[in-house]
Parts: structure tokens; C-alpha cells; sequence
């Protein structure tokens, strides 16, 4: 391959002689100070000192001035010189990068295909030996490390050991998995028949979201069963206490009952909650019979489909 011209080759530099003699000029300057350097203005030399300061911007303008045209000619050769390396360079460094960029293409282009060799390696060599699924490899894939495609360097047996760890990890705490899930569907029957046993299975939902969704233990939410259990038998004891204490007021008049303090009529009548199934013109049926028997229906009724399995 042809190489480019070294640049200091065809570099041609002459440093640039400037000559300038201040000799006299710096004479004046002393004679100047002399004459003006302890100058104190007063009304009768202000005209005079106006004057002097004009003249020695005048001398200073001039010195700047020639200054500055001296740099312009100065930087004028070096202005060239670096529009025409700077021109040359920017070629360069864009012929570099075309090949640069070629070049990261084709390494890309080699990573991809270690990566899917290494992905086809452990989907059909070594994820079978430890029962890895597919789906679970696909899950898996995100704990790969990218020098396994990244760095040639990374040997094979470096690799295997990594894959091993995160199988053995992986299937580890799937038996944890299997295992919690397994005990929480025990401890949901234990919950579904302390309901049971206690007659309050309209519960379940309510008490499934404490210890799934509230992550409650079994032992508190057995425990909070009991004592909501307590809770509706006081409440049912206190109301029967309050309905006993009532009857024992009545008195009986014409096969009416009435309060013997106040004298009201009073009913003593009998509420029963329950779930009905059936067809819907077996519902309708039922629905038409309570009506007809003038029974009082409390709350709400809701009425919905379900799909019961024979």
C-alpha cells in the first residue's frame, strides 16, 4: 500500500525576521518622561496638558498600529498553511473513518455470529441437561454476559462454568417456586375449611387477599379467622339477648303482641340469608312467590351467570 507523502517532507518554514529600532524612539520616551512625568495640572497649563496627552495617544495609536500591520503580514503565510493542511487532514480523517466504520461493521457482523453460535450451543447442548424450557431460556438470556461474544478471548470452560452457575441458580429457586406455590395452595384449603367449619365460607375472597395480596403468614390469618369468628358470634348473641329481652316485655291482646311499657304492636318476625342456584325460570319462580307471599326482601338482590360443570 502507497503511503501518504510525509507532511514535514514538503514543509517548507523560514522563520520570519522582524526588525524594529527603538533606540531613538526610547530616547524620546526618556525625554518625555522627564518633561512630563511629574506634570501637575493646574488652570494655568490645562490648555498645554490637553494638548501633551493628545499627542502621546497619538504616539501610541501610531506604535499599535504598526504593530498590528506587522502581525497580519506576519500571520498571512501561516493562515494559508493551515487552510491547506486542514483541507488535507479532514480528508484523511474522513477516508479513515469510511474504513473505520467498515471495519466496526464487520466486527458487529463476527459478534453476532459467536453470539447466535454460543446461544445455539446452549439451547441445544447444555439448557436440555438441566431441564431449561424454551420459555425459561428466554427468561434466562437477559443474565448472559455479553464477553462471552464481546472478548474472543473468553474461553469456553470460563463460559461453561458461568452457564452452570446461573442453570443450578435458576432451577434452585424454581423448586422454590413449585414449593411456595405448592404450600400456599395447601394453606388456602387449611383456610377454605376453618371457613368452613365455622359456616363463614362468603369470607374466603377477603381472607385469601390478606394472605396472598397482604402477604399475611397462615398462623395470623388462621388466627384473624377465630376472632372474626368470635366477633360474628358475640354480634349474634347480642342481638338474640336484645330480641329475648324484647319478648319477655310483650303481652299477647286479640293474637297481637304488644309492648307492655309503651303499648306498641309489635311483630316478631324472622330474616334468613342465603344463596340461591338454579335456572332462571326456576329464579323467576321464586322471585314471583316471595313477592306474592309479601315477604320483605332486605338490600339489594344480585343476580348473575355462572357455569357450574356436571
Amino acid at each position: 500500500m502507497n503511503e501518504l507523502t510525509n507532511v514535514t517532507d514538503k514543509l517548507v518554514f523560514k522563520p520570519a525576521e522582524i526588525s524594529f529600532d527603538d533606540s531613538d524612539i526610547r530616547t524620546q520616551l526618556i525625554e518625555l518622561k522627564s518633561k512630563y512625568g511629574n506634570l501637575v495640572v493646574s488652570e494655568s497649563n490645562l490648555k498645554d496638558s490637553k494638548h501633551t496627552a493628545t499627542m502621546l495617544n497619538k504616539i501610541a495609536k501610531d506604535l499599535d498600529n504598526a504593530r498590528k500591520d506587522v502581525k497580519k503580514e506576519y500571520n498571512s503565510p501561516l493562515k494559508d498553511f493551515e487552510t491547506k493542511v486542514n483541507s488535507v487532514r479532514d480528508e484523511v480523517r474522513e477516508l479513515r473513518q469510511n474504513i473505520v466504520d467498515q471495519v466496526n461493521v464487520f466486527k458487529e457482523k463476527e459478534r453476532m455470529k459467536r453470539k447466535d453460535a454460543i446461544l445455539t450451543e446452549i439451547r441445544e447442548e447444555i439448557a436440555p441437561n438441566y431441564n431449561i424450557s424454551e420459555d425459561e431460556l428466554e427468561k434466562i438470556s437477559v443474565e448472559f454476559n455479553p464477553s462471552w461474544w464481546n472478548n474472543s478471548s473468553y474461553t469456553k470452560e470460563q463460559r461453561y462454568n458461568d452457564i452452570r452457575t446461573i442453570f443450578n441458580q435458576f432451577n434452585q429457586e424454581k423448586e422454590r417456586e413449585e414449593e411456595r406455590k405448592k404450600q400456599q395452595k395447601n394453606n388456602l384449603q387449611l383456610i377454605k375449611l376453618k371457613l368452613d367449619s365455622y359456616d363463614m365460607a362468603e369470607h374466603y375472597q377477603s381472607i385469601k387477599y390478606d394472605y396472598i395480596d397482604n402477604e399475611m403468614s397462615i398462623d395470623d390469618v388462621l388466627e384473624k379467622i377465630d376472632r372474626l369468628h368470635e366477633d360474628i358470634e358475640s354480634k349474634k348473641a347480642i342481638e338474640k339477648a336484645k330480641v329475648e329481652e324484647i319478648k319477655e316485655n310483650l303481652i299477647e291482646h286479640n293474637g297481637q303482641n304488644y309492648n307492655q311499657e309503651t303499648g306498641e304492636k309489635v311483630q316478631i318476625m324472622q330474616e334468613i340469608t342465603f344463596t340461591l342456584q338454579g335456572s332462571k325460570e326456576d329464579i323467576d319462580q321464586v322471585a314471583m312467590l316471595i313477592s306474592k307471599l309479601g315477604l320483605k326482601v332486605l338490600g339489594k338482590p344480585e343476580r348473575k351467570e355462572v357455569v357450574i360443570n356436571d
